[in-house]
């Protein structure tokens, strides 16, 4: 289910993202779909990948709120 929640994000606002911060979420995305296989990675580890991947999304939704005027 994480997997495609944020695959979905991603979708929803690549379009605010900075080139760094596509190469980020990318880059946890990539290190969460090799746990995924090699079920080489503990579960607090896993969650912290996700939240790091999300937040990356999340301060680019914000910025672009503020942006707008409307945070």
């Amino acid at each position: 289910m994480e997997k495609t929640v944020l695959r979905r994000d991603i979708h929803m606002v690549k379009e605010f993202l900075t080139l760094e911060e596509m190469a980020t979420f990318f880059q946890i995305r990539a290190r969460l779909l090799q746990a995924d296989l090699n079920r080489d990675l503990s579960g607090y580890e896993y969650k912290r990948l996700y939240d790091r991947a999300s937040k990356v999304l999340l301060v680019a939704v914000e910025r672009e709120l503020a942006r707008k005027g409307l945070a």
